[in-house]
């Protein structure tokens, strides 16, 4: 005849759900606004640099000779068509 093969049940165990943790970021956003805004008001600002041009003086004499200018303290700039921009040292 048939056997009646019975087992025990088993306690099922069930994994419960990792959830993510959550972070409030408030905190943190008011202190980065705080510390940029203690910089900004703390630091000192860059004053602005004025660079001195030496220009020609202004010739009377039409017929005078130009003034000698070392041919390495030149600067040649050049606007062509097409905004294009040349730019070359020395004569």
């Amino acid at each position: 005849m048939a056997e009646i093969i019975q087992r025990k049940k088993q306690a099922v165990k069930r994994k419960q759900k990792k959830h993510a943790p959550h972070i409030d970021m408030t905190p943190m956003v008011d202190l980065m606004c705080l510390l940029i805004t203690f910089f900004m008001l703390t630091s000192a600002l860059n004053k602005p640099k004025i660079m001195e041009i030496c220009s020609s003086e202004k010739q009377t004499d039409p017929n005078a000779a130009p003034p000698k200018i070392a041919a390495a303290r030149t600067l040649n700039v050049i606007l062509g068509p097409d905004n294009k921009i040349y730019i070359y040292h020395g004569v």
